[in-house]
């Protein structure tokens, strides 16, 4: 999962708001988004649960968007921000105003099987920035993987599928 327009070329990336890539970029706008897109794919697809997987940000939205869904089977972040406090606080940038925090929801919404992971290298979203979010994962579900960064070491599934044990359950 990513937010949206975030592989669009830089021309067509120019018609997104700007606010998606600033302090709304977790904001009511871009979830609904999201949801239209998961739901045009149940449609399509014929299938009646989801397994969301988000990388960085995109592992942001599927924390919010599984909050407010029936149908996640299973959750999966990797390196995402989960604290948007503590994640804007580590790079000192500005607060994501617009934006739903992950951290900052209500106990109990989460209820789908869950992996949060982690590289152990990834100074973009470091584990320090789980933050608050961490009481809102049982232990096990939080993974720091070894030598993983931010970025390529992700796309190399076998390496952190099977951490993620909702995914193996399916």
């Amino acid at each position: 999962m990513a937010r949206p327009c975030q592989y669009l070329s830089d021309p067509a990336r120019s018609t997104c708001p700007v606010a998606w890539w600033t302090e709304a970029r977790y904001g009511e706008a871009v979830k609904s988004q999201m949801h239209s897109l998961l739901d045009r794919l149940l449609a399509q697809t014929g299938a009646q649960q989801l397994e969301l997987i988000g990388h960085s940000g995109g592992g942001t939205l599927a924390v919010l968007l599984a909050t407010e869904r029936k149908d996640v089977a299973c959750l999966v972040t990797l390196g995402s921000p989960l604290d948007l406090q503590a994640w804007t606080a580590h790079h000192r940038v500005a607060p994501l105003h617009l934006s739903q925090d992950p951290a900052l929801l209500p106990d109990g919404l989460l209820t789908a099987p869950a992996a949060y992971l982690f590289g152990e290298r990834d100074t973009v979203v470091p584990v320090s920035t789980l933050g608050r979010f961490a009481s809102k994962a049982r232990p096990e579900q939080v993974v720091v993987m070894p030598r993983f960064g931010h970025t390529h070491e992700w796309t190399e599934p076998r390496q952190w599928l099977k951490k993620a044990a909702c995914l193996a359950s399916l």
